[in-house]
Formats: structure tokens, C-alpha cells, sequence
């Protein structure tokens, strides 16, 4: 039996075609790859302790900007008191699985290390920044409402941050098309 060709794709754009395939294929296991690998090692580097400078410093945005909005907190190494409660603030506490996803997102997108950089650059601080704003929200929430703390804590800022770091990779795509004529990645 004699092959048929296919008239609507000429092999050219079938081509074209299977290359942006691979492309989106290596782009979503590079992404894997690193967000695994980059969590592993922020596990392992937490467990030893080697974490910890980075849980103060939450502490201390978190609470300084609490205190700054007229919602009292005390500080003392990565704990925080306020009116109703106390946080112990620990490596889930400082965004920096956010962060790391968010750094898995940029680096595993076909794009030049310049444009990569300027990307981490300016997401991972604003990141930091929406965490000290989440923290500060949730010091109001438990000083005016505590019994809506646990709900806000450990559903709607999961999704929030979760959909806050699509946006962020989704515009920075959009700044690339335009300053590296890139063409995205599209399944």
C-alpha cells in the first residue's frame, strides 16, 4: 500500500510543529527537574538549621511591619507575638518554596540568561514583599477576626501566592516577546 501524504501539514510545518513540541516537552521536565532538586535542597539545608537567617528575617519584616501598621507584635528571633497568638515563623513561613517554584518557572523557559536574571531579580524581592504583606494581613485577620486565621492561613493564601507566581511568569513571557522577540511556549 502506497504512504498517503499529508497535504495539510507539508513536512516543513510538521517540522516547525514537533519542534515546538520538544520545546514545550524539555521546557515542563526542566521545570520539574528543578523545582524538585531546588526543594530537596532547601529541605536538606533547612534541616540542618542553615535556614534559619532567612526565618529571622521574616520575622523581622513581618512583625516591623506589623508594629508600623498599629497591630502590636513583639519579636523575638523567628517567633512573633501578637494580641491572640504566637507564630513560630519556620521554612514554609517565609515563601521560600514559592520563591524556588517562581526561580524553576524562570529558569526552566527558554530565554536568555539576561532576560532570566532581570526576572529573579526583580521577582524573588517582590515575592519576599507579598509574603511580609500576607504575614501582616494575617496579624490584622487574628487581631480583628482570629476565628477566620486557620481558613485564610491554610487555603486562600496557598491559592493566592500559587496564582500570583503564574501571573508574574505569564508576564514576564509577555515583557520577552517584546523585548527578545521570543516567540512562548505553547503546548
Amino acid at each position: 500500500m502506497a504512504k498517503k501524504k499529508n497535504k495539510a501539514f507539508p513536512k516543513t510545518e510538521q517540522k516547525k510543529a514537533a519542534s515546538k513540541d520538544n520545546r514545550f516537552l524539555k521546557a515542563v521536565l526542566l521545570f520539574c527537574l528543578l523545582a524538585v532538586s531546588l526543594n530537596l535542597a532547601a529541605f536538606v539545608l533547612a534541616r540542618g538549621g542553615h535556614l534559619h537567617f532567612l526565618e529571622v528575617i521574616t520575622a523581622k519584616a513581618a512583625g516591623g511591619a506589623s508594629n508600623l501598621s498599629g497591630c502590636a507584635a513583639r519579636i523575638n528571633g523567628n517567633m512573633i507575638y501578637l494580641m491572640n497568638a504566637t507564630w513560630l515563623v519556620n521554612r514554609e513561613c517565609t515563601a521560600l518554596a514559592i520563591m524556588l517554584i517562581y526561580a524553576s518557572f524562570i529558569l526552566s523557559y527558554p530565554a536568555s540568561w539576561k532576560g532570566k536574571g532581570a526576572a529573579l531579580l526583580a521577582g524573588i524581592p517582590f515575592i519576599f514583599g507579598a509574603n511580609v504583606l500576607r504575614l501582616l494581613i494575617m496579624a490584622w485577620i487574628d487581631r480583628l477576626r482570629p476565628e477566620f486565621s486557620t481558613y485564610f492561613h491554610d487555603y486562600l493564601w496557598q491559592v493566592a501566592f500559587i496564582i500570583m507566581i503564574v501571573f508574574m511568569w505569564l508576564f514576564w513571557i509577555n515583557l520577552l516577546a517584546r523585548y527578545e522577540n521570543k516567540t512562548p511556549v505553547s503546548a
